[in-house]
């Protein structure tokens, strides 16, 4: 749905006893711009130091 970025555009929160996950700008957005997500943070934060699930899940990002 959102591909990776670090720092990411949007940050992620999950609303456990509605089911749901809630996606929030973290900064102004141009309108053509991707949305992206940072897949290293478990807890939704835009930004880390690893890249914990690509270690993970055995990929190597493309830079």
């Amino acid at each position: 749905m959102y591909n990776h970025a670090n720092p990411a555009s949007l940050r992620y929160v999950a609303v456990a006893d509605a089911f749901v996950m809630q996606f929030v700008a973290a900064r102004d957005i141009d309108a053509d711009e991707e949305l992206t997500i940072n897949y290293n943070e478990t807890g939704g934060d835009i930004s880390s130091t690893e890249d914990v699930w690509f270690k993970d899940s055995g990929v190597t990002p493309i830079i």
